[in-house]
């Protein structure tokens, strides 16, 4: 079990994390920042009702004739203006009150958007970073891999008593190109390499590479006469074709679309 993260990813080998924790947590987030955009929407919904509801009483209050009672006598015509003192007392604290409520909810409303939206673009900010981490660590290791797997096709060449190894890689695959001329190939230009087919070879634009690769002496291996020998290596490059050299004549070995070769080129 790895180290955990700031965020409670477990960390695997020291490289990355778990992508199903990670894709754990991208959902977790999502449903956290589904439910703050609903609240939202009840919390807006809410203040409208409440302003729509101010708005009807107001309108009902402007339509009610005024009452005079101008029959009562002189004591109910007093206890009748203090009722409608208190009354309209009563409504101006209502509406006024309503007022606030509405300015409240509609605040509350803006923060609680404004929170989510920015939790939901600072949650979105690292879970692409560290899902641009993941990716990016995947694909250096999967460079040390291939390169570990080309310098054993390169020392089992080196054994074979020959001093150069070539390959060709196809030549819009900028990526595997890079990183033969990182490993130290040398681009001697463009061939057409005969990639096999359904109804036979199909020539494919390729770049053909050499390197070096110190063979014992200059005078071992297939210069000397001493026969073809060929070491191949499938895959061990992203996206090369290639096929071995040595000796008198060709011999290929394929593979997955990717053959190795040697020999005094």
């Amino acid at each position: 079990m790895g180290a955990s993260s700031p965020h409670g990813f477990v960390v695997v080998r020291g490289r990355g994390y778990r992508p199903e924790q990670v894709d754990g947590r991208v959902t977790d987030l999502n449903e956290e920042r589904e439910a703050a955009w609903e609240r939202v929407a009840q919390l807006t919904a809410l203040a409208e009702e409440q302003a729509q509801e101010a708005e009807r009483l107001r309108g009902i209050a402007a339509s009610m004739p005024p009452q005079t009672y101008e029959a009562l006598g002189a004591r109910a015509q007093g206890l009748l203006a203090t009722a409608e003192a208190e009354a309209e007392a009563l409504r101006a604290a209502a509406e006024g009150e309503a007022q606030e409520v509405t300015e409240q909810a509609q605040t509350e409303a803006d923060r609680i958007r404004d929170a989510a939206r920015d939790a939901s673009a600072r949650q979105r900010t690292e879970a692409e970073a560290a899902a641009e981490r993941t990716v990016e660590e995947a694909s250096e290791r999967a460079d040390e891999l291939r390169a570990d797997a080309r310098a054993y096709a390169e020392r089992l060449v080196r054994e074979g008593g020959h001093r150069r190894a070539w390959l060709v890689a196809a030549e819009g695959n900028a990526r595997a190109r890079r990183f033969y001329e990182r490993q130290g190939w040398v681009d001697e230009g463009r061939v057409d390499h005969p990639a096999q087919g359904p109804d036979g070879p199909i020539p494919v634009p390729c770049h053909r590479y050499t390197k070096e690769v110190s063979g014992p002496t200059a005078d071992s291996g297939p210069e000397s006469g001493s026969g073809p020998a060929s070491a191949s290596a499938s895959g061990s490059g992203p996206g090369a074709a290639s096929g071995t050299d040595s000796g008198p004549g060709p011999a290929s070995a394929s593979g997955s679309g990717s053959v190795f070769g040697s020999g005094p080129t």
